[in-house]
């Protein structure tokens, strides 16, 4: 249950599968909407690339375990569209689209093995655009409408700056030299600073690490490093990532391996963690309440997943004494993505 919600196009995965029995075997129904099979090709591709660990799982099992997921973000889908009576401008469902794009790319290995393997799986590569293109744009319903209601005091979540987060998502490009050594030191230097006005210049930092980076473990992603907290990472890589803004590439940094360059790809500070915590709350109770308001069935095999005791007891909070309605009536604000 998070905001990220999966937007469902049903029965267009696959299409050398069209018309197969085995391929519209009905999984769950919701009202009148069907899940298939072959619905659930995009959602295990997208499971597949984010967690390449679960190579060796059996679809089967993924279904079984993806498909809980699946009903629930229809479900919170479904009445965020009812809640967000306006459209979403077409430049910010753009941006995230491309956002979206870049990203499986990366995961895949580059635009070229991403084709290959829709291909491998028998995907229209335009029926997963379009999925992707309508992911996005449901993502961004489901936040519009779940942040109305969680938002207190004019603060939202996007307040704040990278020099007051507590976590920080990095990615990093390393230019490996041995810096007992002036001459090697002065080029890796040159090197740094050249790739950082590439970057500057309009070149994306993840084409960049792709190119240049030598940490072999993090080139392929892009460079990218994961989630930090202050004490996990080199001291002078978590204070240059602080000394900037976000998605600003830092000069050069020294280490022991030689210089790198780091972007802030993402960051929480304490206020958005608690604006998090509100927010999976709040998400928890209201799909508990659509489950019981709306007809579901689950083909033999297959359940909703228990929704964490943790998200719907507790104790009460200053947004538990506002009718929720009346939090929600105001005009949601539009943020446009970074």
């Amino acid at each position: 249950m998070f905001l990220c919600v999966l937007l469902l196009l049903p029965a267009l995965a696959r299409t050398g599968a069209a018309g197969s029995p085995q391929g519209d075997r009905v999984l769950a129904t919701v009202n009148r909407q069907i899940f298939t099979l072959r619905d659930m090709d995009f959602w295990i591709l997208d499971y597949r690339l984010n967690e390449p660990q679960a190579g060796g799982i059996p679809d089967e099992m993924l279904r079984a375990e993806l498909l809980g997921d699946v009903v629930d973000d229809y479900l919170l889908r479904s009445w965020a569209e009812l809640e967000f009576d306006r459209e979403i401008p077409p430049e910010v469902v753009e941006s995230r689209y491309r956002a979206a794009m870049e990203r499986y790319q990366r995961l895949a290995g580059g635009s070229a093995r991403l084709a290959a393997l829709l291909r491998e799986l028998d995907i229209d590569s335009h029926l997963f655009r379009r999925w992707v293109r309508e992911q996005a744009r449901g993502s961004l319903i489901v936040r519009e409408a779940v942040t109305s209601y969680v938002m207190a005091g004019g603060q939202t979540p996007f307040d704040g700056s990278v020099a007051e987060a507590h976590r920080l998502r990095l990615a990093h490009l390393l230019i490996r030299a041995n810096l007992s050594r002036e001459t090697e030191r002065d080029r890796a230097m040159e090197t740094a600073l050249r790739i950082r006005r590439d970057i500057a210049a309009g070149l994306p930092f993840s084409e960049a690490a792709r190119l240049y980076s030598d940490d072999q473990g993090t080139r392929q992603l892009g460079g990218e490093l994961g989630w930090f907290e202050e004490g996990d990472i080199n001291p002078a890589l978590w204070e240059a990532a602080r000394s900037v803004k976000h998605r600003t590439t830092t000069p050069p940094v020294e280490t022991g391996s030689g210089y790198h360059l780091v972007i802030v790809l993402d960051y929480e500070t304490p206020e958005q963690r608690e604006y998090l915590r509100r927010v999976r709350r709040f998400e928890a109770r209201r799909i508990a309440e659509l489950r019981r308001t709306n007809e579901i069935r689950m083909a033999e095999g297959y359940s909703l997943h228990p929704i964490p005791q943790e998200f719907l007891d507790g104790e009460p909070g200053f947004w538990d004494f506002i009718d929720i309605e009346q939090a929600g009536a105001g005009e949601p604000a539009m943020h446009a993505e970074e």
